[in-house]
């Protein structure tokens, strides 16, 4: 295990090349991942985006590190000038209250020495992860930015319904899976940038899952956009033909 930059203890080098750096960093009780440009000053200047993964994924082993696609939109962004934190909170958080802590944890470690938060932080969630993001924005607004939510689910109790995931699922009481529904909880995200997107194609995530949430905001009058993917399914390939639209969406000029 290695210290980097001065930060303290805790910080294990995963990798480090011309493509970027990328490190597991303690925090007290929780852990997360790091992804920043290659360049000495990314620890400081580098803009963060918190990654909330898919099922199955956490930490290191979300999203952003599985395939081609996630490679090269993760290396486009640092390019730009971003990084990444992926807190590790279980592989099947469904959006629950502890996955929603262990990237506030993460949040005000980065914050506190000094890193690129954001005065709010930005989100970005894949399929599970899309309402793990989510949540965290319902739970803290003060605290949210904006939110890119790819592919994500949207109604915890209909999600079951479809069919899906029913040992996991059924374990969560009918009350906390639909309070785990952003879809049923558009008034919370006021004010607060959302960009959903989801692929044609989808078999696992309907796609009604977004069409659902993008109509509930704009009944908010909330800054919304939904962003169909025609052809892809349920994949990070998405990301061959999303990454400019996310790009944009994350630069901290950016309004929808």
């Amino acid at each position: 295990m290695s210290t980097a930059k001065g930060f303290g203890e805790g910080w294990e080098s995963l990798r480090k090349d011309a493509d970027g750096q990328e490190y597991m960093v303690s925090c007290g009780a929780h852990r997360f991942w790091l992804a920043l440009p290659p360049e000495e000053e990314a620890f400081r200047r580098a803009r963060l985006i918190f990654v909330f993964s898919g099922h199955g994924g956490t930490g290191a082993s979300c999203n952003l590190t599985r395939g081609e696609a996630s490679e090269r939109f993760r290396y486009e962004m640092h390019r730009a000038g971003f990084g990444f934190v992926c807190a590790e909170c279980g592989t099947a958080a469904w959006g629950d209250e502890e996955s929603t802590e262990a990237t506030l944890a993460a949040a005000e470690y980065c914050r506190a020495r000094g890193m690129n938060t954001g005065e709010k932080f930005s989100l970005l969630g894949f399929s599970m992860g899309g309402l793990g993001a989510l949540m965290f924005a319902a739970r803290h607004p003060e605290k949210t930015d904006r939110v890119a939510d790819v592919f994500g689910i949207t109604d915890l109790d209909s999600f079951l319904r479809e069919g899906f995931y029913p040992e996991e699922l059924s374990k969560i009481p009918l009350a906390e899976r639909q309070a785990r529904s952003p879809r049923r909880l558009a008034a919370r995200y006021a004010g607060i940038p959302v960009l959903i997107v989801h692929g044609t194609e989808d078999k696992i995530v309907n796609i009604s899952h977004s069409e659902t949430l993008y109509a509930a905001l704009s009944a908010q009058n909330s800054p919304c956009r939904l962003l169909k993917v025609p052809g892809y399914g349920h994949t990070n390939e998405a990301l061959k033909v999303l990454g400019p639209d996310l790009g944009a969406f994350f630069r901290p000029d950016d309004m929808i």
